[in-house]
């Protein structure tokens, strides 16, 4: 007469199988992980677009002005005032599309030309904003065919990188860099506004 074997995993068995399920879980979590940064990346996407266009707009029906930027985050365009937040509650705009895909608020600069309340006069730049790429060569020219106005989308560290998180008038726009840059940058060009100002006959 013989005895059954008992039945079951080995040390070495359950060793390998929470290895396989710990290569799995860390596979799935890698992919979802993926799928979320790809997701934010497009809503920082479509809300920059959406903002530029509501920029255009604004100045289409306001003789070519920008709204001031918003210096406290209250979406409230502040008189005087250049750079800060995009000023969402003075564009119409629901707060959710002056955020990124990582909900930091969005930064704004106005040429001080365009700005609204400026005694400047049309159509030249005076700001001298630039936007260079991460090797700091131009994408864009200088005054007096600067761009008029600038968006600056944070990312997911949150802090502007390259020369987005200092006060000066120069920015930095480029593919994403893991680690070094993940800021997403808009610009208005002076020709496509007055361009658009001049379909609108609101200029000159």
């Amino acid at each position: 007469m013989t005895r059954n074997r008992e039945t079951g995993f080995t040390l070495v068995e359950l060793a390998l199988v929470i290895l396989i399920l710990g290569f799995i879980t860390g596979g799935v979590v890698s992919s979802v992980s993926a799928l979320m940064e790809t997701r934010r990346d497009g809503v920082t996407r479509e809300n920059l677009d959406r903002v530029v266009e509501a920029l255009t707009g604004y100045a289409s029906f306001n003789g070519g002005r920008l709204p001031n930027a918003d210096a406290d985050g209250d979406g409230r365009a502040d008189a005087g005032q250049q750079r800060g937040f995009l000023p969402w509650r003075s564009l119409g705009l629901e707060q959710s599309l002056a955020r990124d895909g990582w909900n930091h608020l969005m930064h704004y600069r106005v040429d001080e030309a365009y700005r609204e309340g400026t005694t400047a006069s049309l159509p030249d730049t005076l700001t001298g904003i630039r936007v260079e790429d991460r090797s700091r060569a131009p994408l864009t020219d200088g005054n007096p065919n600067a761009p008029v106005a600038v968006v600056v989308a944070l990312g997911r560290n949150g802090r502007g990188d390259a020369d987005n998180g200092d006060a000066d008038a120069i920015y930095t726009s480029d593919a994403p860099v893991e680690g070094i840059f993940d800021d997403q940058v808009r610009w208005i060009s002076r020709y496509a506004l007055l361009g658009r100002l001049a379909e609108a006959v609101a200029w000159p």
